[in-house]
């Protein structure tokens, strides 16, 4: 019982969470992000997604004909991940989509599985 009270203090501690399993994969998705009611389209690659939920790849802006790269986390269906200029997405996989916030919250992003 003392060893199992001391391992979930460490855990508290040191900020160890046991992540769900994600259902995410290296893929292709498109989409936008809405800002101030301006739609940014968008192709967002997944190249790699490791045992962890640690996942990365790059996001291509197709009006501005930019590629950025971007590195995350995963937790069960719940994403977390940060690009080149340090904005956060926080999104929800569902199915073949992907919903959330970008900027802080100050903007939508959405995509659709295409492959």
């Amino acid at each position: 019982m003392l060893r199992a009270l001391a391992l979930s203090a460490l855990l508290l501690v040191t900020g160890c969470q046991k992540r769900k399993p994600t259902a995410l994969t290296p893929s292709t998705w498109s989409g936008a992000m809405v800002l101030a009611g301006t739609n940014y389209p968008f192709e967002m690659k997944v190249l790699s997604v490791d045992a962890k939920g640690h996942f990365e790849g790059t996001l291509f802006w197709t009006q501005q004909n930019e590629t950025g790269h971007f590195r995350g986390d995963a937790d069960g269906n719940h994403l977390v991940f940060t690009d080149d200029d340090g904005d956060v997405k926080d999104v929800q996989l569902t199915g073949n989509s992907m919903g959330g916030t970008d900027k802080g919250g100050s903007a939508t992003f959405t995509a659709t599985l295409v492959e």
